[in-house]
């Protein structure tokens, strides 16, 4: 069985939109385990930074480029 896939979930809010929006994604690969980090109330620069290096980091560790989703406000 290969490693679980990290999937994170970056809101600057609840981050239950993202959730959702990421599970509805996520069914459609079946097969693939999946490891889920959210990280809610982002809404700072030094936040933002912070859950970047923790990205990163895990991308550098696992040896998988992050894939990025972005949901825009209008």
């Amino acid at each position: 069985m290969t490693a679980p896939r990290h999937v994170f979930y970056i809101s600057d809010r609840t981050g239950l939109t993202a959730e959702n929006i990421g599970e509805a994604l996520l069914n459609q690969f079946g097969r693939i385990e999946f490891k889920r980090h959210t990280y809610p109330f982002i809404d700072t620069p030094e936040k933002a930074r912070t859950v970047v290096e923790i990205v990163n980091r895990n991308a550098l560790e696992k040896r998988f480029a992050p894939d990025c989703l972005r949901q825009r406000r209008q």
